[in-house]
């Protein structure tokens, strides 16, 4: 089953940015339990109620779940926030790093140049995907290690991200990367892309290598419906398909599952449900270590 939790990330940055350099005192009394995982939870929630509060925002509810104390910077928690806007029906879910009253947007190892936010949430933020219905990229339905690449054939971090996992997993023989489909409206050819993919598939072609290569990025979408349709045993079929309705519920079925969860730009790249959003070949590689 699907982590059932929606959010609406730009929402939530654009409400912790303004805490954040707008913050508001709030007096809240320091004791010896201030180490205690329920006082920083108590304190998060009160602190941001009240900034809420000053800003007319009354009917939100807010959920802080302390996830581990930080080694670095002392006396800081890394926490999931879960904030309930109802009057405007949106919800948001991120993490944050801080010690109840102060926020920091991100604490950056600078020897690795490396995210400790990022890697925390890598390490807390699992979802549990159904694959069903999904369309195989490569790989078996019955591999026991699991990428799910939402993406856009035209991105150009997406292109990088493929090429990389690609390559990276050529030699293993327990992996299935399933295609996640959210053509991006600043590209013009993702849905033409995405169509063509799953036609090809359903004739027993794959063109994943070719549709992120770039090579038609430029054409014509008639002249690139038919490159592809030549390449395969059954033009015609091939071109009815690729503006059929099954087509177009394979591409529905992924905007709904990306929608799910909480995914809206590319790529984002699940490994055994283990999250990492764009290219962070960092991360990317902790994904594939897990298939160890």
């Amino acid at each position: 089953m699907l982590k059932k939790i929606p959010f609406i990330r730009k929402f939530f940055l654009i409400l912790l940015t303004v805490l954040f350099i707008t913050s508001i005192a709030v007096s809240v009394k320091a004791s010896e339990s201030k180490n205690n995982y329920q006082f920083i939870k108590n304190t998060v929630e009160e602190n941001f109620k009240a900034n809420l509060e000053q800003r007319g925002m009354s009917n939100i509810e807010l959920d802080a779940e302390i996830l581990s104390e930080m080694e670095t910077p002392k006396g800081f928690y890394f926490v999931k926030v879960n904030i309930n806007d109802r009057d405007n029906n949106k919800q948001a879910t991120d993490y944050i790093i801080t010690n109840g009253e102060y926020l920091l947007p991100d604490v950056i190892d600078i020897s690795q140049g490396e995210s400790i936010k990022s890697s925390l949430a890598f390490r807390y933020d699992v979802y549990d995907i159904n694959t069903e219905g999904l369309t195989l990229i490569y790989g078996k339905k019955s591999a026991d290690n699991i990428i799910v690449d939402i993406s856009d054939f035209q991105c150009p971090y997406c292109k990088r991200a493929y090429k990389y996992i690609k390559e990276k997993v050529k030699d293993m023989d327990n992996v299935a990367v399933y295609k996640v489909h959210l053509p991006l409206k600043i590209h013009n050819k993702a849905v033409i892309y995405a169509k063509i993919f799953e036609a090809g598939k359903m004739l027993g072609v794959n063109f994943a290598d070719e549709l992120y290569s770039g090579e038609y990025d430029k054409m014509d979408k008639n002249e690139i419906l038919e490159k592809f349709a030549a390449k395969t045993d059954n033009p015609e079929k091939f071109k009815t398909l690729v503006n059929s309705d099954r087509v177009q519920k394979k591409l529905d079925r992924s905007k709904q599952l990306a929608e799910s969860l909480g995914v809206n730009s590319t790529p984002v790249v699940f490994f055994n449900g283990r999250k990492v959003e764009g290219f962070n070949t960092e991360l990317i590689d902790k994904g594939l270590e897990l298939f160890n």
